[in-house]
């Protein structure tokens, strides 16, 4: 039984790697966990009278990656053989050479891996993101009308990466098994010479690469910050009279409210 996982080993003449039985060339695992927190907060008086506000972030990050196996040569062939012992197809667990994430190249020369069953499988790479932000405001006008604001917002992505096995030579590539010969998003590559396949069964399927993301927000808003969140776009005389007082020092838009309603009298 022979098993590598993030190996790498070359050569520049021909190579050879041989298991009696089992043999794996696979990916190691690689993990990232972020974590960011941001907060902030701030007040003071200004000409349009005092505020405050507070501000808070947080980000996440959390991802897999994987580093595959290679076996490559220059000159040469390379080959990877398992199933020495002579395990009979019908033996599903007997002389399978695996490979998962990991290549197999020979750069001027051959590539072939033989066994009783040859598995070319993929590791998939993912990565989740999440980002969330808050703010809330509150102030006070000249005229101590208090207002308040929240602001939030939430964002979500998960994407999924399939990295697949690859065999590649520049002057041909074989796959040979004595029974099942499997392929998940796997890549050959036979450069000048002709590419094999060849097995009791023979699977070559594809894979998929996912995207997904959400996002949301959101906005409220209570109290009086302003002057024309007390009049309502068509104001009515009575409205309006209950702030007559007002009516002879406040300005609206830069216009005076004679210019604005020429039926109400300033005082």
């Amino acid at each position: 039984i022979l098993s590598a996982r993030a190996a790498n080993s070359s050569a520049t003449g021909g190579g050879r790697l041989s298991a009696g039985n089992n043999m794996t060339l696979g990916a190691a695992e690689s993990t990232q966990k972020e974590r960011h927190f941001e907060h902030s907060t701030s007040s003071g008086l200004s000409l349009s009278g005092w505020s405050s506000s507070q501000s808070t972030r947080s980000d996440t990050l959390d991802a897999t990656t994987h580093t595959g196996s290679v076996a490559s040569t220059i000159s040469g062939n390379i080959v990877l053989a398992g199933n020495l012992n002579g395990a009979a197809a019908t033996q599903a667990n007997k002389g399978v050479v695996t490979l998962a994430g990991s290549t197999v190249r020979s750069q001027e020369g051959m590539a072939m891996v033989t066994g009783n069953h040859v598995l070319l499988d993929a590791v998939r790479d993912s990565e989740q993101t999440s980002s969330s932000l808050q703010r809330r405001s509150t102030s006070y006008s000249s005229w101590q009308f208090a207002a308040g604001k929240k602001a939030t917002s939430d964002a979500r992505t998960e994407t999924t990466t399939l990295q697949g096995s690859s065999v590649q030579g520049g002057h041909g590539a074989a796959i040979i098994a004595t029974g099942a010969a499997l392929g998940q998003a796997a890549d050959l590559q036979a450069g000048a010479g002709k590419l094999l396949v060849q097995g009791a069964a023979v699977s070559l399927q594809g894979g998929m690469n996912s995207n997904a993301s959400h996002s949301e927000s959101t906005f409220r808003k209570s109290g009086i910050d302003t002057i024309s969140d007390l009049i309502p776009e068509h104001p009515s005389s009575t409205l309006f009279s209950h702030f007559y007082p007002f009516s002879g020092c406040v300005t609206y838009m830069n216009q005076s409210l004679a210019s604005i309603f020429p039926e109400i009298p300033v005082v």
